[in-house]
């Protein structure tokens, strides 16, 4: 009888033989008209989902042709419409690069399986400034970076108006060159739907006379407020021309001068203090709120935030990635991203965290077409494999939808 250790060699040997055959085998071409479908699972208890896609690949084999973000709808298991938007990267190529953000509602803690349709829904007209939610009503000034410059607390009234954005790049030699600074930023307002608006802005970063340093830095901006709920979605993506090593690169430092938020909380665990004019800072590992009574600003899912309490001097601020703003940006390229919290409530660190663990980012979204899944779903394991399966759906979630469908149907050679 042979030893079980032999037994056992030769079986993971045939296994890894089977796995590298049929990633370096050629596939048969599978050509079809199929239909781009999206797999939604661990959809929050509010039904929002949003989540960053990349289409393209689905888009090719369904041979959907040039896409325009506005004009992609999606039908649920039922063919009935489903409430959805899809807000486009910055480098968005409608042939290319289909890439950028799905926007949802869906029944919560259930799978979801949504249809895309590219071309069927009518363009809507976009809405520009002032961005109107039941919890907050905002205005982007392109002469100031193209940031947003003023929040109306719609439950309260309260206006906040004082303060400025410090997103920066900073040299200790050349000094610093903010976003605030340009005055000729763009402000593109892509999208107002059903769901949210989506704001887009570029500008780059100048001095105070408006010149940009040799490398010439900019940043690109989206802002995703949503309707239901008092939460934005902020991405920047930052890029210089050539390589430069700054110093310090700061996102999302929400700095003001007077008392607009006299208190802080943050965590976890839970912490909470008043703002003295202390000129010192702390840190907080998840999130970070400035509260004033029932109104409150938080970020979260955006690294370490610092609270600078800096009244009468360099002001009072919060501060997204803080654990990356003073670490030093040599690359040409690089990206943030973080959710905010803005509205009114009669416990807003209450609200405010018990929906930081239940984001809309929390789903998950499988990019795949109805006939990929359909050949996945339907292949035996007795007729295929249980491994050649098993890769199909690898493949099938790394986007490699035509080799998933081959393998699925066992034409491999």
């Amino acid at each position: 009888m042979r030893p079980r250790s032999e037994y056992i060699n030769k079986h993971m040997q045939r296994r890894t033989l089977i796995i590298r055959l049929i990633l370096s085998l050629s596939f048969a071409s599978s050509a079809c008209a199929d239909q781009v479908m999206l797999l939604v699972d661990t959809v929050p208890e509010h039904g929002l989902v949003v989540k960053q896609v990349d289409l393209t690949s689905a888009a090719k084999r369904c041979e959907a042709g040039p896409v325009k973000p506005t004009q992609i709808a999606a039908t649920d298991q039922k063919g009935n419409t489903a409430p959805f938007q899809f807000i486009p990267d910055a480098d968005f190529n409608s042939q290319k690069s289909i890439t950028g953000f799905i926007i949802a509602r869906l029944s919560p803690n259930k799978k979801s399986e949504l249809k895309l349709e590219f071309g069927s829904k009518a363009e809507q007209p976009v809405r520009s400034q002032p961005i109107d939610t039941p919890y907050y009503t905002i205005f982007h000034d392109p002469k100031r970076g193209g940031l947003p410059t003023k929040v109306v607390f719609r439950k309260t009234g309260k206006v906040f108006d004082n303060f400025r954005w410090q997103d920066r790049v900073h040299h200790r030699e050349l000094g610093g060159f903010t976003l605030q600074n340009d005055k000729a930023a763009s402000v593109e307002y892509l999208t107002t739907g059903p769901l949210c608006t989506a704001v887009r802005i570029k500008a780059k970063y100048v001095n105070s006379k408006g010149k940009p340093p040799a490398s010439k830095p900019e940043a690109t901006y989206t802002w995703i407020y949503l309707h239901d709920l008092p939460l934005v979605f902020v991405m920047a993506e930052v890029r210089q021309a050539k390589q430069f090593e700054w110093n310090e690169l700061h996102f999302l430092e929400l700095n003001f001068p007077g008392e607009d938020f006299k208190s802080w909380a943050g965590g976890e665990p839970l912490s909470e203090g008043g703002f003295q004019a202390t000129s010192k800072s702390h840190n907080v590992a998840k999130w970070g709120a400035l509260v004033e009574g029932s109104d409150a600003i938080a970020m979260f899912d955006c690294g370490r935030l610092i609270f600078h309490d800096g009244h009468g001097g360099y002001g009072t601020y919060l501060h997204a990635h803080g654990d990356r703003a003073w670490s030093g940006w040599p690359k040409t390229r690089t990206r943030f991203s973080a959710w905010l919290w803005m509205g009114s409530a009669d416990q807003p660190v209450k609200e405010i965290r018990a929906l930081i663990d239940k984001t809309p980012a929390a789903a998950t979204v499988l990019v795949t077409t109805a006939d990929v899944r359909n050949a996945i779903n339907s292949a035996s394991n007795k007729d295929i494999g249980k491994w050649p399966n098993a890769i199909a759906r690898q493949l099938e979630a790394a986007g490699r939808l035509e080799q998933a469908a081959d393998v699925a149907q066992g034409r491999f050679r």
